[in-house]
């Protein structure tokens, strides 16, 4: 019964069509297609068929060309009917439809004949299709699926007249308005080869990895016998099957192109084995070879609104768009910041004590990110993870956030620049202070609460000027310093050189933003280290470089992506400033001491309360780079734990970062040339010259305010160098250095004082006309003589100071 069901439409529906043929000039034939079909007649049905573009696979490529990961919906890459050998063509036509070149969309003497044979076979041998009429059911199974149209999509493969008549009617005007070759290209880039394969290209690399140029005779039958039943002849899981179709069109390309094939080719393409070889093309960032970078980037189509109104819109050109996305990522970059990550803190979950790292290697001059690695694989399993936590939540999907601990000081090292604060200012930081409520106030002017900061160990403490203060990471000094240079300053540089919360918003306005005390992302604080690298000039982060849209060969510019985004935020000599300062942090000495790279380079350590995030940031003149190191959940201390084998009894920024960031630099630069940083400006680093005032005969006491109200550092006054003067005792004699020499403030003074013994008097020998004792008048030299020998007479001799 469904045998004979199914000729009885089979026959409807060639009448239908072959009716339809001769309208409008046969006036019966609409009546006869109206019965056939209930109400509608063939010319009441739309003649023009509206088809949005074909779903293409998009790719994210690095700086280098090379693609870093594909996108689809359907994996599809549509290609230039130029570009498909004329073997694959033929074999498309002999098994599809031989008589492609001779009608006009439908074809009667086909209909008739799959007429004949499925009557005489007794089952659905013959579809009868044409191509092009097979082109416009799936470009409507396409266009419904486009706009999740289920009905639609439903309607389009129904097996029923109204579907037949549909494709009838817009495959003749199809003919009307395209070439047979724009009509053979559409369909071969449209019809679908199995195995998740869309289009001629898709399947020529999945099932051969080879380009759709390269197919061999006995490739393209295979591929041509596919389309009749892709899950019956899929030669991957059906390969008996699929050499039997392959061999049916083999045959049909002989009978179809006798002058085209000889016998002898076609029995030797089908003795040949199918040969597959099998490449699955990877679908999104699991698969990446930068997996986090790729992440990064998705979400920011997903967030500009250069690609589409909405998120779906924009999800949407990614899969089916057909985009080429180029991006600043540097594969040896990578590689460097992969390497490093993963050897100093393993991915393997037995010997990382849980904790994760990750890195942001930046160009200064463009914000260029060269690499992002975290020691995780991308995914969900076990050890995996899909949250990025070397960039924000905000706007790509990463954490929340991590305390920067004491890299921020950077920015209260700006401000005191700024301030003509000069970098020998000393200050006395012992290991715990009491900063009072009120001290310093927010940007609305509002005070600050009471703090109690205090150093990193708790024996640390002393008097420090700003370059051991910034060596040595000196918190009481720098809590301190920031009183000096006011809270607002600080916060103000740290956001315009693009630091802002992870989850969004402005930092958070307290006294304890100059330890770090802000949950930030790698990224960001990358990026500020990055502008003191190019001395003040701040460029944003920046991943994409160009989005252009892959239509078989040609490339045509799609979205017009912004370039680097660029601003000046500090002073070259202010930036230039602070770069002197962090250089000391890699000196010994230094908290990053160890840790330098070879070539010029400046650098900060971060540790935060508790030891719960560790950070390492530094940068040379052509390259930038941060590293967080801590536990996921950012709340499990850093303490007694071993890592790679290594006993750790406490994480700083120089226990774990500091190795990464030293062995990704290496990595990374070791094919760049090396630069030395601009110096800053003697103003900038030592003030204003001061002419040493003359404090002698002075009381010591009263002397030191005016000295240190210079910026002087004044030794103490009970060790003081006691000399013989002709001062009174107790007060000053000189100072080294000396009265009215060129100083600057922070320079040490040494007060020499006075012991109040005065100079011994003169002997006899010095006093005019005396005579030594036992020396007689008359064997006393002449005064002739005496004057011959010495000129004049010699004068008391004066006390020396």
């Amino acid at each position: 019964m469904v045998r004979l069901a199914f000729l009885v439409v089979l026959a409807a529906v060639s009448g239908a069509l072959v009716a339809a043929l001769a309208l409008p000039a046969v006036g019966g034939a609409g009546i006869a297609t109206r019965n056939a079909i209930g109400t509608l007649t063939f010319s009441e049905l739309p003649a023009e068929l509206r088809t949005p573009p074909l779903s293409q696979r998009s790719v994210i490529k690095a700086a280098d060309g090379t693609t870093m990961a594909t996108f689809y919906y359907e994996n599809r890459q549509s290609v230039d009917l130029s570009q498909v050998s004329p073997i694959m063509r033929q074999a498309i036509v002999a098994i599809e439809d031989a008589r492609f070149y001779e009608h006009h969309g439908i074809d009667p003497k086909g209909i008739a004949r799959a007429l004949v044979k499925d009557s005489s076979s007794g089952q659905a041998a013959q579809g009868a299709s044409t191509i092009t009429q097979q082109y416009v059911r799936q470009a409507l199974v396409e266009t419904s699926a486009q706009n999740n149209d289920t009905a639609a999509a439903s309607a389009a493969r129904a097996k029923n007249l109204s579907r037949k008549l549909r494709e009838a009617r817009y495959a003749l005007a199809l003919e009307q308005k395209l070439t047979k070759d724009q009509i053979l290209q559409d369909y071969l880039n449209t019809v679908y080869f199995g195995s998740g394969a869309y289009g001629i290209s898709a399947a020529a690399q999945h099932y051969f990895s080879e380009p759709v140029t390269a197919l061999t005779l006995a490739q393209s039958a295979l591929l041509a016998g596919v389309i009749n039943n892709p899950s019956t002849f899929d030669p991957i899981l059906n390969p008996v099957n699929a050499t039997q179709r392959r061999n049916i069109v083999l045959d049909r390309m002989l009978a179809t192109y006798p002058a085209s094939y000889t016998a002898t080719e076609i029995e030797v393409a089908k003795q040949s084995p199918l040969s597959l070889t099998v490449s699955d093309i990877p679908n999104g960032c699991s698969t990446a070879t930068a997996p986090f970078f790729c992440d990064y980037v998705v979400h920011d189509i997903l967030n500009g609104k250069e690609f589409g109104a909405t998120v779906g819109d924009r999800a949407n050109l990614l899969r089916r768009g057909g985009l080429v996305v180029t991006t600043t990522l540097d594969p040896a970059t990578q590689k460097a910041a992969q390497n490093a990550v993963d050897t100093v803190v393993p991915p393997d979950p037995s010997k990382n004590a849980g904790l994760a790292a990750a890195i942001d290697m930046l160009d200064p001059k463009t914000g260029a990110i060269k690499a992002m690695a975290i020691d995780r694989a991308y995914g969900s399993g076990l050890g995996q993870t899909e949250l990025n936590l070397a960039a924000d939540s905000v706007n790509h999907g990463g954490s929340l956030g991590r305390n920067a601990g004491s890299t921020f000081k950077v920015f209260v090292l700006a401000a005191a620049l700024e301030k003509k604060l000069p970098t020998g200012l000393t200050i006395n930081a012992p290991p715990k202070i009491d900063i009072k409520a009120g001290s310093t106030t927010t940007c609305d002017g509002l005070p600050t609460n009471d703090w109690q900061p205090q150093n990193a160990e708790a024996a640390e403490g002393g008097v420090f000027n700003m370059v051991g203060a910034t060596a040595a990471s000196v918190n009481t000094y720098f809590a301190q310093l920031e009183v000096l240079t006011g809270l607002c300053q600080p916060i103000t540089i740290a956001q315009d050189l693009g630091v802002h919360k992870a989850s969004g918003g402005d930092l958070d306005q307290v006294p304890s933003f100059v330890l770090g005390a802000e949950p930030v992302d790698p990224l960001s604080v990358s990026g500020a280290f990055a502008a003191f690298a190019n001395q003040g000039t701040f460029c944003a982060p920046q991943a994409i470089t160009g989005v252009t849209v892959l239509l078989g060969d040609v490339d045509t510019k799609l979205r017009n992506v912004p370039g680097p985004n660029c601003k000046k935020v500090l002073d070259p000599g202010i930036a230039n400033g602070v770069t002197s300062l962090l250089q000391h942090v890699l000196l010994p000495g230094g908290t990053g001491a160890g840790l330098d790279i070879g070539r010029p380079a400046a650098a900060k350590t971060g540790t935060d309360d508790d030891y719960k995030n560790a950070w390492f940031s530094g940068y040379t003149p052509n390259l930038a780079a941060s590293v967080w190191v801590g536990n996921p959940d950012s709340t499990t201390p850093m303490r007694g734990i071993t890592v790679n084998g290594k006993v750790l009894p406490r994480v700083f920024g120089a226990t774990l970062p500091g190795p990464i960031w030293q062995l990704a630099m290496k990595g990374a630069l070791a094919n760049l040339p090396t630069e030395t940083f601009q110096a800053a400006p003697d103003l900038v680093l030592r003030g204003p010259p001061i002419t040493m005032p003359n404090v002698v005969g002075q009381d010591p006491v009263d002397a030191t305010p005016t000295l240190t109200a210079l910026g002087l550092v004044v030794t103490p006054i009970a060790g003081a160098t006691q000399v013989v003067s002709i001062q009174p005792q107790g007060k000053i004699d000189s100072t080294d250095p000396a009265a009215g020499t060129v100083v600057y403030a922070g320079q040490v003074v040494k007060l020499l004082i006075s012991s109040g013994v005065p100079p011994a008097p003169p002997t006899p020998t010095d006093i005019p006309g005396s005579l030594p004792p036992g020396v007689s008048p008359s064997t006393s030299p002449s005064p002739s003589a005496s004057a011959s020998t010495t000129g004049t007479p010699s004068p008391t001799p004066t006390p020396s100071h």
